[in-house]
């Protein structure tokens, strides 16, 4: 079977126009640090071609000549550099960007010998408090996996962020600020996943005037505080380039291209590294002439690994191949076989997580707490008399999705102290979107109705 984890399927452009010009925002420096004095770069009098990516006035430098390509395919043979042979590559000082034009097999190696995949990134989050109607908000920035902490008017964020795939995010916080109500401590720690750019409630509590809610949103920036979104751009054709985004499984960047009479050609982008001990064992492979327009090699023959996975190739015309070197997948094959290729790739890669949300009715503190699957968060309140942390009261889950689709399993413990509602803690099944009451720990002192949960899944 492929081994395959986390794929972005990305589609090539109409047949004919196998050409694409890409723009990335990288220092010259990382490209030519001596382009003014190098005799390999020059100043151009005007744009190499036509192209949205320029305007009148731009300078621009060719650096076409020093865009080295790695040839390495095994990682025990090391490759010398070659001259990358796409049609050109300037950098513009108005943009800042790279802008390269040729068949998509020369934007990877372009995307590469730039330092465009090596260029540090890291994860911004954005918090925010609202509370009795006034708003606090804290940015926090850290590199992958690194702790960082977020202060201002009192509210507190301790955080760590995880990059976990091409768009989402794991995220462990802890956040404590002043209850208004009286000389307490708010304390919210969560564990969740989070899809980048998408604003997450993590937790929330109350209903009126004394309401709070604790939201987020992540997203992964370079250094300079560049999106990521904006630090790639595509050009395709008539029209404005747009954003090229780091895509997930079975998501495509291009519609499906006719290549031949029922036959279409797809490219699926592999992972780094994707070059294993048993791929270098399979024959090698020349592209036929009607795909040169495309790709070019070295390839090695991934057909009959296909096959092995049902994926029929029979067909005369058909092409499946691996170029080793910007880990592609070139498949042109019928639609059948494109279909069964498309649901192996998401079948293969590896599940983006889910997150969990669970609220209670707003008779009962309309509280609501995120939680990653398999993951525990808590909502708690102390009060200090100066020497020591007292717990006033709060709310504690576990959660995970049951096999049973539309199924997930809590463990809870709530103590609501001074809020409505009885003390109770256990394990329950709850299906999705319908609300479940649960039993009192104790018989309540007076008569209150069952407190009621429910469960959201928040799919990735």
């Amino acid at each position: 079977m492929i081994r395959l984890i986390s794929l972005a399927l990305i589609f090539l452009p109409a047949p004919g126009h196998a050409e694409v010009t890409v723009g990335w925002k990288v220092p010259i420096e990382s490209i030519a640090p001596d382009y003014k004095t190098s005799d390999q770069v020059r100043k151009l009098d005007q744009p190499p071609g036509e192209s949205a990516f320029f305007l009148p006035g731009d300078e621009l430098w060719d650096v076409s000549k020093v865009l080295l390509v790695d040839t390495t395919i095994s990682p025990l043979e090391p490759g010398p550099k070659a001259a990358w042979t796409g049609d050109w590559a300037v950098w513009n000082r108005r943009s800042e960007m790279l802008v390269a034009r040729g068949d998509y097999i020369h934007i990877r190696q372009a995307q590469q010998a730039c330092g465009f995949d090596e260029s540090p990134r890291v994860v911004g989050m954005r918090f925010h408090l609202t509370q009795s109607g006034a708003k606090r908000s804290v940015a926090v920035f850290g590199e992958n996996g690194e702790r960082k902490t977020g202060r201002i008017d009192g509210l507190e964020i301790d955080v760590e962020g995880f990059r976990s795939s091409e768009n989402s995010f794991d995220v462990m916080c802890n956040a404590t600020w002043k209850s208004e109500v009286d000389d307490a401590t708010w304390n919210v720690v969560a564990s969740f996943h989070a899809l980048a750019e998408k604003d997450v409630l993590i937790a929330r509590l109350g209903s009126g005037d004394s309401a709070w809610e604790l939201h987020v949103s992540v997203r992964l920036e370079s250094i300079g505080g560049i999106p990521a979104k904006e630090a790639r751009w595509i050009e395709t054709g008539p029209g404005p380039p747009r954003p090229w985004l780091d895509l997930g499984a079975r998501e495509p960047l291009f519609p499906r291209q006719v290549f031949a009479k029922d036959l279409i050609i797809a490219a699926y982008q592999l992972p780094p590294p994707f070059v294993e001990h048993e791929y270098l064992l399979l024959p090698s492979l020349e592209a036929p002439d009607s795909l040169h327009g495309w790709v070019h090699g070295p390839f090695r023959d991934v057909s009959k690994v296909l096959n092995d996975n049902g994926v029929d190739l029979e067909q005369p015309g058909t092409f499946a191949g691996v170029e080793m070197r910007t880990n592609q997948l070139i498949l042109v094959a019928n639609k059948a076989a494109h279909d069964l290729a498309q649901a192996l790739v998401g079948e293969i890669s590896e599940p983006l997580s889910s997150s969990i949300q669970i609220e209670s009715s707003p008779d009962h503190g309309n509280w609501s707490l995120i939680v990653g699957d398999g993951l525990k968060s808590v909502i708690w309140l102390t009060r200090s008399d100066g020497v020591l942390d007292t717990d006033v009261g709060g709310f504690e889950i576990e959660a995970s999705l049951a096999e049973e689709p539309g199924t997930v399993n809590l463990s809870y413990h709530c103590n609501p102290g001074k809020m409505p509602g009885p003390t109770s803690a256990g394990t329950i099944e709850l299906k999705v979107g319908e609300w479940l009451e649960i039993p009192a720990a104790e018989k309540p002192a007076k008569q209150e109705a069952a407190v009621r949960l429910r469960a959201t899944v928040l799919a990735p």
